[in-house]
């Protein structure tokens, strides 16, 4: 459901520069030690070229970088994704703006299904998804932060081969209604 979902998305609520086969066909690449320096004498210049940090700290990357998304942390064994930018020996602070992450536009709202189908998210929507549950008292409903750290990623992955409800079997386990 998660891989049709993303496939079935359409371009309108991906950046531009992004194309779904990052994440619907992800690659990882090994590259030698001094692959961040350019051998023919563009110091400072990386055109289009991204780099990655690891996503699970991306405060403490450990050193590492990669410019191939998606590529294994040596350190903690998760995906670096988290972008980072070049800043080359002829910056300035003129030279910086604001920048974009991630794949999907940010302007939209989403929703992940209980079975993590991925869903643009509006008012209407919102109410046919409600009626579809038939849900009659807004009141009863509910809105659940969560953070996703390495055993809820674990929780999702085995719970994604055993049933639909996946979110529910991680997040809800032992939550009880009153």
């Amino acid at each position: 459901d998660l891989y049709k979902s993303i496939e079935a998305l359409s371009s309108n609520y991906i950046h531009p520069n992004v194309s779904k086969d990052r994440v619907l066909k992800p690659t990882s690449s090994s590259y030698p030690p001094n692959f961040l320096l350019p051998t023919d004498g563009s110091a400072g210049q990386t055109g289009t070229r991204k780099f990655y940090i690891c996503s699970y700290y991306p405060s403490s990357h450990y050193g590492y970088v990669s410019d191939a998304p998606g590529a294994v942390c040596p350190s903690c064994n998760h995906d670096m994704s988290h972008e980072v930018k070049y800043v080359g020996p002829n910056s300035s602070k003129a030279d910086t703006s604001a920048s974009t992450y991630g794949y999907v536009k940010g302007v939209v709202t989403y929703m992940v299904m209980d079975n993590l189908e991925v869903k643009p998210m509006s008012t209407i929507s919102s109410f046919t998804l409600m009626n579809k549950f038939h849900v009659k008292d807004i009141g009863s409903l509910m809105e659940k932060h969560v953070r996703v750290g390495f055993d809820e990623a674990i929780g999702i992955l085995k719970a994604s081969l055993e049933n639909q409800d996946v979110l529910t079997t991680v997040f809800l386990e032992n939550y009880c209604l009153p």
